[in-house]
């Protein structure tokens, strides 16, 4: 039986961890702002592009995990018809408004596309904070309707980022990484390069190949549901391995290493263990 390892400290996220985040704003002075507020918050700032060509160019060189698009646009494409065309490419590509718009109209487009957040000029750090993590929640919950659904109940004027105790009540498993939260910013970690995760009381330990460890706010049991039919399995009460960074089985311990980590396999979990080792490369 496994013990809980103590809460080490949040691990500092380099570059690679950092939310990527498109910035089209064809304004130099809001394209500043904008890129001043998500340094601010530790997010790496892609661009600026200040047309529809140069958004699609570092759309497809820079695959952001995000987009903070302005609305008025100038040029042949608008912020929503280039909205649209990010969207054809990447159906669930998280779109966040900014506007200084409030014609029904223009809301009317825009709403049609499905933002997941408004950015409302003039805007502040705390908007862009609450915005992103509202945006990446309901990427998480799978939830992009209801941003078009409340947006449907309120002005354009009203459409304002959540209150604080509203933006963030836990870690969320999106796509290919998870997103935690570390003190005022979000830290992307590929689920590629997570090794184990371990049960720490009501929290979980979740340890990285070389980006160290962090302690989430997730039982491991609500982790294992957010991974299912990923490359992790269960193997012990207490541990969930990534099946892709197993380097031995060690049957006559009842182990398996990765790396120089050991992780215990109870008798009840080595059946669904054996099972899965022909689909390790």
């Amino acid at each position: 039986m496994s013990t809980a390892l103590p809460s080490p400290p949040p691990s500092q996220a380099d570059a690679s961890q950092a939310l990527r985040v498109l910035v089209v704003e064809d304004e130099p002075l809001y394209a500043l702002q904008l890129r001043i507020c998500l340094d601010e918050l530790g997010y790496l700032a892609l661009g600026p592009a200040s047309d529809a060509s140069q958004a699609l160019a570092l759309f497809t060189s820079s695959s952001p995990d995000l987009v903070l698009l302005d609305i008025g646009l100038h040029g042949e494409v608008d912020g929503i018809s280039l909205a649209g065309l990010l969207r054809a490419q990447r159906p669930d590509l998280p779109i966040l408004f900014i506007t200084a718009f409030s014609d029904r109209a223009t809301f009317e487009r825009a709403k049609a596309l499905g933002p997941l957040a408004y950015v409302n000029k003039p805007f502040t750090v705390t908007a862009v904070q609450y915005a992103i993590e509202l945006a990446v929640q309901q990427m998480g919950a799978g939830t992009s309707s209801a941003a078009s659904e409340a947006g449907s109940r309120a002005d354009w004027t009203a459409a304002r980022p959540p209150v604080a105790k509203a933006a963030w009540p836990e870690d969320v498993l999106v796509r290919d990484a998870f997103f935690v939260k570390n003190r005022d910013r979000l830290l992307k970690i590929e689920r590629a390069n997570v090794q184990t995760i371990e049960a720490s009381g009501d929290y979980s330990l979740l340890r990285t190949v070389n980006a160290g460890q962090f302690l989430l706010s997730l039982s491991l049991t609500r982790l294992e549901e957010k991974l299912l039919g990923t490359s992790f399995l269960r193997v012990h009460r207490s541990w969930l391995v990534n099946m892709d960074l197993v380097d031995e089985v060690l049957l006559h311990e009842n182990a398996i290493r990765l790396g120089t980590l050991h992780v215990p396999v109870s008798t009840a979990f080595r059946p669904e263990l054996l099972r899965r080792l022909p689909l390790l490369s």
